[in-house]
């Protein structure tokens, strides 16, 4: 048997922090979504609201790191409950969370680094004042030609191994 919830989506609102029984917990209000096109066409698009409980020190995590609108990653198990409230039973569901991933950056107070909705620029989009990721090494460089490809480095290259057996046949 096997009870587990994957979920990937944005906070609906600020973390909500309790303290029960001397554990610390949080309250996550996550979104998911989901777009289709209708059989006549027409673009659609739903939208769950999903309540996701953390425990402990993700609990700790969860409530300094993360705000409304972040990006995350939910690993946990569905949990049913039920409860009578003047005279009338309420049921309810949710989310007991494994683990929870940070899959964004939280927004900088200075206007240096992109917002989390903008996308950082893309290899071919760079700022002429900023290095490419591999321009680090001493052969590698804007100036410089790329690295051979795969096939083209395996060509004519022995290792030490290959060279003694070499030696080792023509002495035969």
């Amino acid at each position: 048997m096997l009870n587990q919830i994957i979920l990937i989506g944005r906070l609906g609102d600020d973390p909500e922090s309790h303290t029960s029984g001397g554990k610390h917990r949080v309250r996550l209000s996550i979104a998911t979504d989901r777009k289709w096109t209708a059989e006549d066409g027409t673009k659609k698009e739903d939208t769950q609201w999903h309540r996701v409980t953390v425990w402990g020190k993700q609990a700790d995590a969860c409530a300094n790191y993360l705000g409304k609108g972040r990006l995350v990653n939910v690993i946990g198990r569905m949990q049913y409950s039920k409860y009578v409230k003047e005279g009338v039973t309420h049921y309810s569901s949710e989310v007991i969370a494994d683990s929870v991933k940070f899959l964004d950056r939280p927004p900088e107070k200075d206007n240096s680094r992109p917002a989390r909705d903008e996308k950082p620029y893309g290899r071919d989009e760079r700022p002429d004042d900023q290095p490419w990721p591999q321009d680090d090494g001493p052969d590698r460089g804007p100036d410089r030609d790329p690295p051979p490809r795969r096939d083209e480095r395996s060509e004519g290259r022995r290792d030490d191994r290959g060279d003694r057996r070499d030696r080792d046949r023509d002495r035969r």
